[in-house]
């Protein structure tokens, strides 16, 4: 039931007046009584000790009740009150209205206790004997030697106290009603003025509650209301302003949550979804408009990511683990789990997925690169220790074996070498630490002289080296030198992996910003499974041969990193027992 403003007043007032009036009543109620139960007392102890003179302690002392009682009779006419006589082991001697014969034993009574100790005792209590409220007051009654012989006990009615206090409290109550009716009167039109300018308040309130922050409530008092209403004027400005800031920051969360490289779910105690960023909408191809309010697993399908938010709810604690997805790509992820907290409790969590697909290839590649560098420093290393150890244990002084011996280790040493300075090379090119001399270069003028240094080479293979490219190539933006070292291991590997009496072309093609030289032989080729990784470190198709020729499975990965660090691009083709070409472009 709802209770206006204007009504609590005057329930209040009403409340005032009622609880005024009621305090006072029971002050004045309570002090007529107290006084008038005085008065009635101390007339009781006056009559009881007239009564003392009447009957003196020394009858009492005797516990005669033929002699008392027909003494406590004629006291009763004269004090209209009644009257008992009580030894001091507490029997009734006398009394004025039963017959004490009959009477239990008033030792135990209050006033009977208390006179017993010399002192004046009063009581007021039911008595079952007249069945209305009395007033007991008992006095000791004294011999000569100032000893107690016995109890006079004196008792009236106090229904003369409770009339009039019922006719007081009678006259009270009218004047209580007349002051309620006033109040209601005078409590409805104040209340009406009061609470004006309070309903003019609550009715811009309500409008504020809807979002309307910009409206003003008229001050028109001095008062603790017109007070209230500047302090809401201010308050609905702060308000205003307070929203527009929290809209921007919200905007800016939401902007930085949305751009992140990483994917953020965001899920309540329940599980359920409050938040997914862009980047878990394309990692589970979901949308957030159908995954909010939804349950985690419903909703992405992954049950390791729906344990780690588990054990995060349940815990308290931050969890950190790696996630594999097959679908809709293959990827690897980090993913951090931390409690969401209000007040030291757990009310949900947040996970965050990073991508490490690219890191796990990276650690994947730097591992088989340290087992392959480990492997191809070992072998010739191997061969060396062999041979120093054939040629100590004595080989030495073999005149006819000695120098080929030297001329292996030699071999090995070169090979040794040419493998750290490949390494060291592709090193540099990695980590950017060359610098590039970029200049116009004639790549016909380069491919030509390159071809010459391999003319002995080329003899004794019995290979044919045919260059088709013409000098009105337009230049190209490049490091002479290493274009030359490119155009190098190309035809060096063209020359170790053709055949005998086998050719190789080399051409160039002019395309749109981009020149592509291409050198083709007529080798053994290459599976088209091996095609992907040929540009890797240390990959070789035939390994055995490889080796035997030399080869260090550097050259190529070289290759590839020179034309990148070109801003071109390197590429093969090729088919198995037919050929090889291997192209690469360089900008105009």
């Amino acid at each position: 039931m709802k209770i206006n403003v204007s009504t609590k007043l005057i329930i209040n007032y009403l409340l005032l007046v009622v609880l005024v009036f009621s305090c006072t009543t029971f002050i004045l109620l309570y002090k007529l009584n107290y006084e008038s139960k005085a008065q009635l007392e101390n007339e009781l102890v006056t009559k009881a000790q007239l009564i003392s003179e009447f009957i003196p302690a020394p009858v009492i002392h005797q516990g005669n009740t033929n002699q008392i009682q027909p003494l406590v009779q004629i006291a009763k006419q004269k004090s209209r009150a009644r009257i008992t006589v009580i030894a001091k082991d507490g029997k009734v001697l006398g009394d004025s209205e039963s017959d004490p014969e009959i009477m239990e034993n008033h030792l135990t009574r209050p006033e009977v206790i208390d006179a017993l100790q010399g002192k004046t005792g009063a009581s007021t209590r039911y008595s079952y004997t007249l069945q209305k409220n009395m007033l007991y007051v008992a006095i000791p009654a004294k011999t000569n030697q100032r000893e107690i012989s016995g109890i006079i006990r004196v008792a009236l009615p106090v229904t003369t106290v409770n009339t009039l206090t019922v006719n007081i409290l009678k006259n009270l109550w009218i004047g209580i009603i007349v002051a309620l009716l006033l109040t209601i009167i005078l409590g409805y039109v104040s209340a009406y003025f009061i609470t004006k300018p309070i309903r003019q308040i609550n009715a811009m309130t309500q409008e504020a509650i809807k979002g309307n922050w910009s409206q003003k409530i008229p001050v028109t008092t001095q008062d603790e209301i017109g007070s209230l209403a500047k302090s809401l004027n201010l308050l609905f400005q702060q308000q205003q302003g307070n929203i527009e800031a929290i809209k921007n920051e919200q905007n800016k969360i939401t902007a930085i949550i949305s751009s992140m490289s990483e994917g953020v779910i965001a899920c309540d105690l329940d599980s359920r979804i409050l938040l997914i960023n862009k980047s878990i909408e394309k990692i589970f191809a979901v949308t957030a408009a159908n995954c909010r309010n939804n349950m985690l697993l419903e909703a992405v399908r992954n049950n390791e990511l729906d344990e780690i938010l588990n054990l995060t709810l349940r815990s308290g604690q931050p969890q950190q683990s790696e996630l594999s997805i097959l679908v809709p790509v293959q990827k690897i992820f980090q993913v951090y789990a931390s409690p969401l907290t209000n007040e030291d409790k757990t009310v949900g969590a947040v996970l965050v997925l990073h991508d490490i697909t690219t890191l796990k290839h990276l650690e994947n590649v730097r591992k088989e690169f340290i087992s392959n560098v480990s492997h191809e420093l070992k072998t010739p290393l191997t061969s060396i220790k062999g041979f120093i150890e054939t040629l100590l244990a004595g080989a030495l002084e073999d005149k006819n074996n000695n120098r080929r011996f030297l001329s292996i280790i030699q071999e090995h040493a070169d090979r040794l070498g040419k493998l750290i300075n490949d390494i060291l090379e592709l090193s540099k090119l990695e980590s950017k630490e060359i610098q590039l001399e970029f200049k116009p270069v004639a790549l016909p003028e380069i491919i030509r002289k390159t071809v010459e240094t391999f003319t002995p080479q080329l003899a004794k293979s019995k290979i044919t080296c045919a260059v088709n490219i013409t000098g009105s190539l337009p230049a190209v933006r490049a490091d002479q030198d290493k274009i030359a070292q490119v155009m190098i291991n190309l035809i060096d590997n063209a020359i170790k992996f053709n055949k005998e009496n086998g050719t190789i072309t080399i051409s160039a093609e002019l395309q749109t910003n981009f020149l592509k030289i291409k050198v083709q032989d007529t080798g053994i080729g290459l599976p088209s499974a091996d095609l992907p990784r040929i540009f890797e470190r240390f990959y070789r198709v035939d390994k055995a041969r490889s080796r035997d020729l030399g080869g260090t499975g550097l050259g190529l990965s070289i290759v590839k990193h020179i034309i990148e660090a070109h801003h071109g691009q390197v590429g093969v083709e090729s088919i198995q027992e037919q050929g090889s070409t291997f192209w690469f472009t360089l900008p105009l």
